[in-house]
This record gives C-alpha cells, structure tokens and sequence, in this order.
C-alpha cells in the first residue's frame, strides 16, 4: 500500500478530517488530498509531524511502505515511494533512538506495575488463605 493511503487509514481511525490535519501541517486540504491520493509527497517534516499525530514509528512506516531516505535527495526534503536508500539520515536515527529509550522506559514501567501486581496478588492470596483457617 502506497504511503498516501496509509495516511489516510491513520487519519480515519483518528477520526479527523482532511481540513484538520492540513491545517497541523500547515498546508492546504487540496495538498493534503493530493498527498493521500499519492499525487503528491511528503517532505520529512510532515511526515515527522504525522508520526507524532498518529503515534506511528516513523522507521517502521516507511520501511513497510519500502520508502526510503538516500542522502544526497535530501536536499530538497521530498520522500516518496522513489527513493532508495544508502544510507539513513541523521535526523531518523535522532527520532529511532529517541523511540527506542522511550520503548525501554515504557518497559521498565511496565515491569514495576507487574512486580507491584504480584505483591498484592500475593498479599491477597494470604489473607485468603487466613480466611479459609
């Protein structure tokens, strides 16, 4: 599926209009249109912002997508399906490991509520167990 229309899957399941997300990228809902139609690409830019609006990792969409930054294209900021890649951006890498310590704080979290659950679960289990007595 074309990067365009996965946009637009990602807006609807938000429930937002074209207007209203446009209007976060600061463009016209004729340019957006044309950017879910795939008549017209992102810039880098917009597509960070739309990572951001519809919490997608932004590496993962575009490697699904088979889209890829080549350095030397990004002069003018354009990504599209064209591109192919040699090497990553400084800037994707930047946004990569920025998710993956937020992942991995994520985790920790997710460890400590587990660890707390057990205790209770185990406290609960005890005056269960003294109930029964």
């Amino acid at each position: 599926m074309k990067v365009g229309h996965q946009i637009k899957k990602h807006r609807e399941i938000k429930r937002l209009s074209q207007q209203e997300v446009a209007d976060i990228l600061n463009i016209s809902q004729a340019t957006y249109s044309n950017i879910e139609s795939n008549k017209s690409d992102l810039t880098f830019s917009q597509l960070q912002q739309l990572s951001e609006l519809f919490d997608f990792d932004l590496l993962e969409f575009m490697q699904k997508q088979g889209v890829y930054i080549h350095q030397n294209d990004f002069k003018d900021h354009s990504i599209g399906n064209k591109f192919i890649a040699q090497q990553l951006s400084q800037d994707v890498k930047v946004h990569y490991d920025a998710r993956i310590k937020s992942l991995e704080a994520q985790i920790e979290s997710q460890k400590e509520i587990n660890d707390l659950l057990r205790e209770k679960l185990k406290h609960l289990e005890s005056v269960l167990n003294d109930k029964k007595q």
